[in-house]
């Protein structure tokens, strides 16, 4: 990849954990579901060093939806963008298969928007892809730095949707 600055963004991921075992402790790493992005530089001719996703605190993020002219959103569902589960979702709905599918990733979150309040569950810093799908179909995307527990404010674009 070339010199640059870049998010890299991850889903289905561990949280450390250690149990007792004949008088040992073992450590292992359980399974947890959660969004989000962290920042990378790549500087050219040099290893670029990241500390594991595991790391990052996940917890909810308060999200707060207006249209463009300042009101509460109400009817919309809030969608976390995740393009892996995007692709297990064309092998769930078929004919695709992709090694047969034998544990698919979970779909991201999706919450509905009350009166202009929404909490999505286990983000993590920094970066994520939203959509805010309105009821009447139109779909509004963005991508946003996140600081959870926030609040995150979006607010729709003047104009019509952006599929």
């Amino acid at each position: 990849m070339p010199a640059g600055a870049y998010h890299i963004y991850q889903h289905l991921i561990g949280e450390p954990k250690t149990y007792e075992l004949q008088g040992r402790t073992e450590k292992y790493t359980s399974p947890l579901n959660a969004w989000g992005g962290i920042p990378v530089t790549l500087v050219e001719g040099q290893t670029a060093s990241l500390k594991d996703f595991i790391e990052y605190s996940a917890s909810d993020l308060e999200v707060t939806v207006h249209d463009a002219r300042g009101a509460p959103v109400h009817g919309a569902t809030l969608r976390v963008r995740d393009r892996m589960s995007e692709a297990w979702r064309q092998v769930a709905e078929g004919p695709t298969t992709l090694s047969n599918a034998a544990h698919p990733t979970p779909f991201p979150p999706a919450v509905r928007v009350r009166e202009g309040h929404a909490k999505l569950p286990s983000i993590r810093a920094d970066r994520l892809e939203l959509v805010v799908e309105l009821d009447d179909g139109r779909m509004y995307p963005f991508t946003v730095s996140v600081a959870p527990p926030g609040p995150l404010a979006l607010q729709l674009p003047v104009g019509g949707d952006n599929r």
